[in-house]
C-alpha cells in the first residue's frame, strides 16, 4: 500500500503569521494614518495662523510708517526726499520708536533708504550697514509693495536686547516707504514674536491627533477583535486537523504514515549520530498482532474488537518509555520504536508487553472478560548499515515466525553475526 505525502503549508498559511502581519499592518496604519493627519492639520491650520499673522505685521508695519514716517523723511539739496536721522536726533528717535516693540509686540525694528543702507534698528551694530542679499527687502524696495514672510527661529542675542533669552519664532515684514509719485525711498522692517501663534497651533495639533487616534484605535480595536477570534478558531481547527491526520482516530496512537515519518526522521538521526560518534546503543523496532483477532471480530462483532483495539493499544502504551514510539501500523498490528537500546533489551521489552497483554483480562463493556494474546517479533539495527524499511521487515519476518510457531510469543530476528556464525539468518526464539 503507498502513502500519498500531503503538501506543507507554506510560513503564509499560518494563522498566528497571519494575524501578526495584521497587527504590523494595523500599527504601521494607525502610524501613517496619524503622520498624514498631523502634517495636513499643522499646514492647513499653520498656513491659516500665519496669513492671519502676516496680515497684521503688514498692518503693524503700515501703522509705524504712518506715524513716524515724517521725523525720518529730509531733502537733500536737490529738494528730493530721502531717509535720514540726523546723529543728534537718533537718541530721541530710538527711544520714540521703541515704544512700538512692545505695544505690538516686535522682536526687532528697522529702517532701509532707498540703497538698502541701515538708517536705524534697534539692534545699533546693524545701523549703517547696507544689506547685499536681502531678497524680501530687495523685492519690496523694487515693486513697492509690502512683503511678509516666516523668518524662523531666531538665537538669543541675534537681534540684540530685543530679544528674549530663548529662540523665538518670528515673522520679517517688509513695508515701503514711498513718495508722492510712488517712489521708493525706503523700507520698514518689521519682525514679530509669533511664539503664541506656533504654541496654538502645536496645542490644536495635540488636541486633533488625540481625538484623532481615539477614533482611530477604537476603529481598529473593532477590526482587531473579530480578527483575533477568527484566527484562534482557525488555529484551533488547524490543531485537531493536524491531530486526525497524525492519530488513528480508534485507538489514539500514531496512524501507519505518522509513524512512518517519525520512525524515518529519528532513525535517520540515529544513524548520523553512529557514523559521526563511533559505536552508539541500537534503535530496536517490534512489530506485534493480536492473536486471532477476526476470530474475535467474527464472534463478537466489530464493537468488540473495537474495545480489544483500544485496549490492548492503552496496555502496549503503559509498558513504554517517555521516548519510544507507538503507532497502529495496521489493522490489528502495531509497531513500537525503541531509540537506545540493544538487540537483548528489545527482546526483554517485547516480553513484558506480551505479558502485560496476555496476563489480565479485557473487560468489556458488556461486563463479559475476555482473553486476548499477541505475538511479537522484535530486531534492532546497531551499525546503521540498513534502513529502517529493512529492519522493520526484519522484525515483521520475525512476527510471522512467532505466528507459525503458535502464538502468544516473542521472536528475535538474529543477524548472522548474532547467529555466532550459524547458518540460518533467522533464530526464532520463544521467552
Amino acid at each position: 500500500m503507498s502513502y500519498r505525502t500531503l503538501p506543507r503549508a507554506s510560513a503564509n498559511d499560518n494563522p498566528e503569521q497571519l494575524l501578526r502581519l495584521f497587527n504590523f499592518l494595523v500599527v504601521t496604519s494607525f502610524v501613517v494614518i496619524l503622520a498624514v493627519a498631523g502634517t495636513a492639520i499643522y499646514w492647513i491650520y499653520s498656513s491659516a495662523m500665519l496669513h492671519r499673522t502676516e496680515t497684521a505685521v503688514i498692518g503693524i508695519a503700515k501703522a509705524v510708517m504712518s506715524a513716524e514716517v515724517d521725523s525720518l523723511l529730509t531733502e537733500d539739496g536737490n529738494g528730493a526726499l530721502r531717509i535720514a536721522i540726523a546723529p543728534d536726533d537718533m537718541r530721541q528717535v530710538d527711544a520714540h520708536l521703541r515704544r512700538y516693540l512692545k505695544f505690538f509686540n516686535l522682536a526687532k525694528l528697522a529702517i532701509f533708504d532707498a540703497d538698502r543702507r541701515v538708517v536705524y534698528s534697534t539692534v545699533p551694530t546693524e545701523i549703517g550697514r547696507t544689506e547685499t542679499d536681502a531678497t524680501a527687502l530687495n523685492d519690496v524696495l523694487e515693486h513697492g509693495k509690502p512683503r511678509a514672510e516666516v523668518r524662523g527661529k531666531l538665537e538669543p542675542g541675534e537681534l540684540g536686547n530685543a530679544l528674549p533669552t530663548e529662540p523665538t519664532l518670528v515673522i520679517e515684514s517688509h513695508y515701503p516707504i514711498l513718495d508722492a509719485r510712488g517712489h521708493s525711498l525706503g523700507a520698514f522692517e518689521v519682525y514679530v514674536d509669533v511664539s503664541d501663534t506656533q504654541d496654538e497651533i502645536v496645542r490644536v495639533l495635540t488636541l486633533s491627533l488625540g481625538a484623532l487616534s481615539l477614533v482611530l484605535a477604537i476603529c481598529l480595536f473593532s477590526l482587531y477583535r473579530p480578527m483575533k477570534r477568527g484566527t484562534e478558531k482557525i488555529i484551533a481547527a488547524n490543531a485537531n486537523l493536524a491531530e486526525l491526520a497524525t492519530r488513528d482516530h480508534l485507538t489514539g496512537l500514531f496512524n501507519r504514515r505518522h509513524i512512518a515519518d517519525r520512525v524515518k526522521q529519528e532513525f535517520n538521526r540515529w544513524r548520523r549520530g553512529s557514523s559521526t560518534a563511533g559505536m552508539r546503543p541500537g534503535i530496536g523496532f517490534i512489530m506485534a498482532d493480536i492473536d486471532h483477532f477476526k476470530r474475535i471480530n467474527d464472534s463478537y462483532g466489530h464493537a468488540v474488537g473495537d474495545e480489544v483495539l483500544r485496549e490492548v493499544a492503552n496496555r502496549i502504551q503503559e509498558g513504554l518509555r517517555e521516548y519510544d514510539m507507538l503507532g497502529r501500523y495496521g489493522g490489528e498490528e502495531f509497531l513500537v520504536m525503541l531509540p537506545n537500546s540493544d538487540l537483548a533489551a528489545v527482546a526483554l521489552v517485547a516480553e513484558r508487553l506480551r505479558w502485560a497483554v496476555g496476563s489480565r483480562e479485557i473487560i468489556l463493556a458488556s461486563g463479559e472478560a475476555l482473553t486476548v494474546t499477541i505475538s511479537m517479533g522484535a530486531a534492532c539495527a546497531v551499525d546503521g548499515s540498513l534502513a529502517e524499511q529493512e529492519v522493520i521487515h526484519q522484525a515483521d519476518v520475525a512476527l510471522y515466525r512467532a505466528k507459525e510457531l503458535g502464538r502468544n510469543r516473542v521472536e528475535v530476528y538474529a543477524t548472522p553475526a548474532d547467529a555466532a556464525h550459524s547458518t540460518p539468518s533467522l533464530r526464532p526464539q520463544s521467552l
